[in-house]
């Protein structure tokens, strides 16, 4: 990639994003090619300075991200492809994950999964702390797993007025407003609290 095209291309999240996560290359041997972008339908190869200064623009926007979660704000981590919504309100995004408290400062680990019929279903409702409890216990007793009864077949409106109100009459919440975070931050790196 050429200096004036990296210089275009870091100034958009997704592309900071595509650099910094650049894919080695290697020969049937083992052998180090190059390193390239993997992006659709435009790709790059770019070099290990172009790779090590993405990954500072990266830092910067995951911080960014962060701190621009309020209280009340709920948040998820897009995990699949996401489109432009025929709803106005739509979330444009075919699995999404994240981690919140409730009122009572219970945690809860939520993954949606937009099914066929443009609705999502629960793919994963967890208690922390009961999951927290079967890990102690030495495995995998399952116990956390569908929290409030929330389970696959739980279905959700593909808009942000549903998930929100999803989550606060399931969970005991009050959060507010929800956002979507596309490319820097994941479901490890917050916690939100209504």
């Amino acid at each position: 990639m050429s200096e004036e095209v990296y210089s275009q291309l870091i100034k958009e999240d997704e592309w900071i994003s595509a650099i910094a996560q650049a894919t080695e290359c290697v020969t049937k041997e083992g052998k180090h090619l190059y390193w390239r972008t993997v992006t659709y339908p435009d790709d790059y190869n770019v070099t290990e300075e172009q790779i090590f200064d993405a990954k500072k623009h990266f830092e910067r926007r995951k911080k960014e991200e962060i701190e621009s979660l309020g209280k009340g704000d709920l948040a998820f981590v897009a995990m699949g492809g996401c489109f432009k919504s025929h709803n106005p309100n739509g979330v444009g995004c075919h699995r999404m994950r994240g981690d919140f408290t409730n009122l009572k400062g219970e945690q809860f680990f939520l993954e949606l999964t937009l099914g066929a019929n443009g609705v999502f279903f629960v793919d994963f409702s967890i208690d922390r702390q009961k999951q927290k409890e079967d890990e102690e216990k030495g495995g995998f007793q399952q116990t956390c797993y569908y929290a409030k009864g929330a389970d696959r077949k739980t279905y959700v409106q593909e808009n942000w007025d549903a998930v929100l109100d999803f989550v606060n009459k399931t969970y005991g919440c009050n959060y507010k407003t929800a956002k979507l975070f596309r490319y820097f931050v994941s479901p490890d790196d917050y916690v939100c609290h209504c």
